[in-house]
């Protein structure tokens, strides 16, 4: 679990701890990150961390965003080149309405567009064999899940016990 924003951040290893992994997830709040969006530096972290997982025999990325690259060192075409490199596939998902209300001084909503880049977010999908998913909702986004598991599906998954410790 990549977690980015103006910078990004390993906040989950690699793991088959599924559990662990949303517990992680719930425990993170929006903009912790920054308030830009580094698509590029949440790739090179990614792929950091499948490079240091010589375990791993198929190895994907998913990419969720609302934005899009607007921050970071690493550019989206050396990141692109990156994933190409090492064989990484990229499925990369929008998500967010089409457009965001804002309220104005006087109390008129205006709609702006959402920021979301589909075009490079299709661009890193095609280069990298993946596919681009545009979720507006809960539902799209189980859907969407759902859909991946199915193109990338493992033969078996570890089961992990959690050892647990009584402090009281």
């Amino acid at each position: 679990l990549v977690l980015f924003g103006s910078q990004a951040y390993l906040q989950a290893p690699i793991t088959y701890d599924k559990k662990s992994v949303e517990e992680i997830l719930w425990a993170t709040d929006a903009g912790m990150a920054g308030n830009s969006t580094s698509i590029g530096d949440a790739i090179g972290v990614a792929l950091k961390s499948l490079k240091d997982s010589k375990d791993i025999d198929k190895k994907i990325i998913i990419l969720m965003t609302d934005g899009e690259n607007n921050s970071g060192v690493l550019t989206l075409p050396q990141a692109i080149n990156l994933a190409k490199e090492e064989g990484v596939k990229i499925y990369t998902i929008g998500v967010g309405a089409d457009t965001a209300l804002v309220q104005s001084i006087l109390g008129f909503q205006m709609a702006l567009p959402s920021g979301l880049d589909e075009e490079s977010l299709n661009e890193i999908a095609k280069a990298t064999q993946g596919t681009y998913f545009r979720a507006k909702d809960t539902s799209s986004l189980e859907k969407i899940y759902a859909e991946i598991n199915k193109l990338e599906a493992s033969e078996n998954e570890a089961q992990f016990v959690r050892k647990t410790i009584e402090l009281f």
